[in-house]
């Protein structure tokens, strides 16, 4: 929860918006809650980006498999 609240601070008001304050209030949580998991905003970014890429390399390696059968299927056939 905290991850994608942070990530939709900062898409919709920037980076400078984000404050572990204005993270506590958007998941309505008392603010030693987020300094409990995340020891500072960039400690928080690092887990936002990391969790992104991991969200990422998921759909990427899912979608992979496909194109290369589908791929390898419309190649000539080596004798």
């Amino acid at each position: 929860e905290f991850l994608r609240a942070a990530l939709a601070i900062v898409v919709d008001q920037g980076f400078e918006a984000l404050t572990m304050a204005r993270l506590a209030q958007e998941v309505d949580t008392a603010i030693g809650s987020v300094y409990r998991y995340y020891a500072s905003k960039d400690h928080l970014l690092l887990a936002v980006q990391t969790s992104a890429v991991e969200k990422l390399t998921a759909t990427f390696a899912a979608s992979v498999p496909p194109v290369v059968e589908a791929v390898s299927e419309r190649l000539p056939e080596e004798d």
